[in-house]
């Protein structure tokens, strides 16, 4: 019996080490659970989700003089590299709003355009847009002094980065496809390829583009040809998120130039993957 007025502190029971492991098994599992999305769709398929540099595949199809392909319908796109048994479960399409030039008389017309499909294509099912930003940095000759503004795309990369990294590390996906040439886009990959050796990526090339880097670390490669894109175009008008009609501007009813462009196969040395927006 304890001492009357002194206080005593009872020692915990002892337990054994299989109860502790088996409490922390319990707990971790808990925790992932809460981190996995409960509206993520359950599925016995493989999973996909695909990952849209914007700028790269436009700057592609423009390297092909596909402008009449400008109008495309990016979900219809990625299906068409699935195999029977996939699932396409999010689209995430990655750019920036141009931003127009003060000297240039016709980015006002491209951003127009720009703007037109945008809407257009945020009204597709499955469908997510994540923006970045687009700076106007001027410049001025120290020879001459003449001056002129160079556009700067940014954060798509990182932004592509993040979401793949995120998807592929909460579980959310089994097959991260990839729309672009970026080499840029090796560190995310390598990521997933050495801590989730489960988890697949597949890399699919816009026109005239190509990355060495991003082949090799890819489980699987692609090139997006033209007759591809010509069959995967969005209605001549869709309804918008706003409710209003969005209409295929007339300046990409154009058909493909004649040129050595129409070939599907990039040239000797393809333009950098790292351009960046021109008119559209």
């Amino acid at each position: 019996m304890p001492s009357p007025g002194r206080m005593h502190v009872l020692s915990p029971r002892p337990r054994s080490s299989s109860s502790v492991s088996a409490e922390r098994q319990k707990f971790l599992g808990e925790i992932v659970a809460m981190q996995v999305p409960l509206t993520l769709p359950i599925s016995t398929k493989g999973r996909v989700i695909a990952y849209v540099d914007g700028y790269n595949l436009y700057h592609g199809l423009r390297s092909a003089g596909l402008r009449s392909g400008y109008w495309l319908d990016i979900p219809a796109l990625v299906r068409r590299f699935l195999p029977n048994g996939y699932d396409l479960i999010v689209t995430k399409y990655f750019t920036s709003r141009v931003v127009p030039a003060p000297d240039d008389p016709g980015a006002v017309g491209s951003a127009q355009r720009q703007t037109e499909y945008l809407e257009a294509i945020q009204s597709l099912p499955g469908l997510t847009f994540i923006s970045g930003q687009f700076h106007l940095n001027q410049r001025r000759c120290r020879a001459c002094s003449a001056q002129w503004w160079l556009p700067n795309e940014k954060m798509t990369d990182v932004n592509i980065a993040s979401e793949m990294l995120t998807d592929a590390f909460l579980g959310a996906v089994d097959v991260a496809l990839l729309i672009s040439a970026d080499s840029d886009l090796s560190a995310p990959i390598k990521k997933i390829r050495e801590h989730l050796p489960d988890r697949l990526v597949w890399v699919v090339f816009p026109p005239w583009r190509g990355s060495d880097t991003l082949k090799a670390l890819a489980h699987q490669r692609f090139r997006i040809r033209r007759q591809v894109v010509l069959e995967c175009q969005l209605p001549e008008e869709v309804v918008g998120t706003d409710g209003f009609p969005r209409r295929r501007p007339p300046e990409w009813n154009d058909p493909p130039r004649s040129s050595p462009a129409q070939s599907d196969a990039p040239p000797a040395t393809p333009p950098s993957s790292a351009e960046r927006p021109t008119s559209q």
